[in-house]
């Protein structure tokens, strides 16, 4: 996966190939090596999580999930819910439309609480309920700097609410 990644974003322009292997026609399974070296400009900030996870926000945008606490009770009363998440063990997550699951081949599929109410996924799938692939647990930062247009509703004196897609995001202050 690292390879073809790597090898799309060399493609487009946005990383430089060793010269080995700008040869067309070269085979690049020994660019793993390479892509891997954290000295590389392009890995600078790979060990850092924040970094990685707003960059897949930025990709994934707008294939956003929120939870119950992350959705403003306006955009939740247009959401179909299916039953009461309060007996739910684990978190239920919904994605502007209708109650999603997180798959359980995912390693997200266990989790009993997260520290932030949003998630971004690669993929829905619809069998006898909808499920996201591929899925990571996002701050809602994330999603306010990378996550499209906002619309900012200065009308309400103590909270500012930003439209997502079906959802509705409330910050704790007004934005100045």
């Amino acid at each position: 996966m690292r390879i073809q990644f790597g090898t799309l974003l060399a493609d487009i322009g946005f990383i430089n190939l060793p010269a080995d292997y700008q040869v067309k026609g070269k085979k690049k399974e020994n660019l793993d090596g390479w892509f891997s070296d954290n000295s590389k400009p392009f890995n600078f900030y790979s060990n850092h999580s924040a970094v990685v996870k707003a960059i897949l926000c930025a990709g994934l945008y707008p294939n956003v999930a929120a939870t119950e606490q992350g959705i403003a009770g306006a955009a939740l009363g247009r959401v179909k819910l299916t039953n009461s998440s309060e007996s739910k063990s684990y978190p239920v997550w919904y994605d502007g439309r209708r109650e999603v699951h997180i798959h359980p081949s995912s390693i997200n599929s266990s989790l009993k609480a997260c520290q932030h109410s949003f998630l971004v996924f690669l993929e829905k799938v619809e069998t006898n309920k909808v499920f996201l692939r591929d899925t990571t647990i996002i701050s809602p930062f994330c999603i306010l700097l990378f996550g499209g247009s906002i619309n900012i509703q200065h009308q309400l004196l103590s909270h500012c609410f930003f439209r997502e897609p079906g959802m509705i995001l409330q910050t704790a202050e007004r934005i100045k």
